[in-house]
């Protein structure tokens, strides 16, 4: 189980689930905002020139800023990878 969900189910099943459930659950908030900020820094950075990204001519380029930044076989993968985390995540 990842995110704010999961301290909420194991705090059913732990001694001091008042203090246990808070923990997790402030803990999960400020590491996804640690981790999200730092993403979209990284991701800001593998941007390619403005000419470029408008040149794709997708509405939403994101398939294609990994091909460019990564390569074909390293794109393809992260892309497989996302997928795979969403459909875990949303089941």
């Amino acid at each position: 189980m990842t995110g704010f969900d999961a301290s909420g189910h194991v705090a059913e099943e732990t001694k001091n689930a008042r203090v246990i459930a808070a923990k997790g659950i402030l803990s999960s908030a400020i590491l996804t905002g640690v981790l999200g900020f730092i993403t979209t820094i990284l991701f800001l950075f593998c941007l390619p020139d403005f000419d470029t990204l408008f040149s794709l001519g997708a509405p939403q380029p994101f398939v294609q800023v990994y091909a460019l930044a990564l390569g074909r076989g390293a794109s393809a993968f992260m892309t497989a990878i996302a997928v795979v985390g969403l459909v875990l995540v949303r089941s």
